[in-house]
Parts: C-alpha cells; structure tokens; sequence
C-alpha cells in the first residue's frame, strides 16, 4: 500500500503509523505495544539485514489513539532524491511481523 506524505493508515492488531519526507529524510513514526520495534526496509532492492533498524521512543502524536502500553516511536531513513519508493514491514526485533493485510510491504513514495 503507497503512503503518501504526512499520511496516517490503520495497520494489523490495531496500532498505528505515520509517515512523511522531510527533505530527504523519511520519518516514519508507529504506536506498538512492542518493547523494540526495528524497520526491516529496501530502496531500490537493496535491504536492511534483519530485523533491520531500531526505532526510538517518540512524542505522542496529537490526537492520537494509544492503548495502554502502547509507545510511539520513530526511525529517519535518508533517501536519495530519484531513489523509487521506500518498501518495508515493522517487527518487534524477533519473531513478529506487521505487513499490510493480504501481506506484502508498505511502501512509502516520496512525492
């Protein structure tokens, strides 16, 4: 599923993610109950090795919907102007998989 800049989509069990390019620089924040979220993503067709990279405990969005337990947090990605789309899936550092329903990744197009 495309995200555009500064969009928000609901994801699996509920939680949820935002993302927007600030210059060159994708900033993707995510509500998750997980204790070490990681960003598992490719520009290009070149990945991160898994789990991929940490993200950090962020400020709570604006009105947003946190359930107790739930942290938001956040990763920046430099991307290279003319890069393509940035595709990726969320884990929580072991096991655990968040993909779009019907599988597949996220991808975030720069506009």
């Amino acid at each position: 599923q495309p995200l555009a800049a500064s969009a928000a989509l609901e994801v699996p069990r509920g939680l949820l993610m935002s993302s927007a390019y600030i210059g060159q620089m994708l900033v993707l924040r995510y509500l998750s109950a997980w204790r070490a979220p990681h960003l598992h993503f490719g520009v290009g067709g070149v990945w991160t090795t898994c789990p991929g990279w940490p993200l950090h405990p962020a400020v709570a969005l604006p009105h947003s919907r946190e359930a107790r337990g739930d942290i938001w947090w956040v990763v920046q990605v430099p991307v290279a102007r003319g890069s393509g789309p940035v595709e990726f899936v969320l884990n929580d550092g072991g096991n655990s998989w968040d993909q779009p329903p019907g599988g597949g990744n996220y991808k975030a197009e720069h506009s």
